[in-house]
């Protein structure tokens, strides 16, 4: 008889591990969350959700961009298309915000993901239909993205942009 021993661990909010980091003392959870909006929209970002409450923003993804034509290609090795989609958490306690902010980057795998569930059929019968086959669909709803890394330029210059706006110049934290 064997012994199974599972351990789990659950966190109490969002951590520096993955989002970039900043504490600001003395500051407006609302100051914040409103300077956080404007840095997104300001960087190019549209908000998807916006939950003051949560204290959460999350975007659209931007528009893809050819992955030669960003500062990822060299990191990646190979040219394709690329996109980022950015989330800003904003906790507080007693003596300050911090605020989290975490740009993925995301590539397409569509035909990945089309080879393997084809493969994971249990047919070899040819019983899609056009609708299955994604004929009556967009390429865009077709579109798998998969997220590859993070932009941490990016969620340096928008904690940069949050602080500057929300008048939190002395940084107790950097990523």
């Amino acid at each position: 008889m064997g012994l199974c021993v599972l351990v789990g661990c659950e966190t109490g909010g969002s951590s520096g591990l993955h989002f970039g980091v900043r504490h600001l003392p003395r500051a407006d959870r609302v100051s914040v969350f409103q300077a956080a909006r404007e840095a997104l929209s300001g960087m190019g970002f549209s908000v998807d959700r916006a939950d003051p409450e949560a204290g959460v923003l999350t975007t659209f993804p931007a528009r893809p961009e050819r992955l030669e034509e960003s500062a990822r290609a060299d990191l990646f090795g190979a040219s394709g298309t690329t996109r980022r989609v950015a989330t800003v958490r904003i906790e507080t306690s007693p003596d300050q915000v911090s605020v989290y902010c975490k740009v993925e980057i995301q590539e397409p795998t569509t035909e990945a993901h089309r080879m393997r569930a084809a493969a994971s059929e249990g047919s070899d019968l040819p019983t899609d239909t056009p609708i299955d086959r994604d004929a009556a669909t967009t390429e865009e709803q077709n579109t798998v993205w998969q997220t590859v890394g993070r932009d941490r330029e990016m969620e340096r210059s928008l904690l940069d942009a949050i602080t500057q706006a929300s008048s939190g110049t002395a940084l107790m934290g950097r990523e």
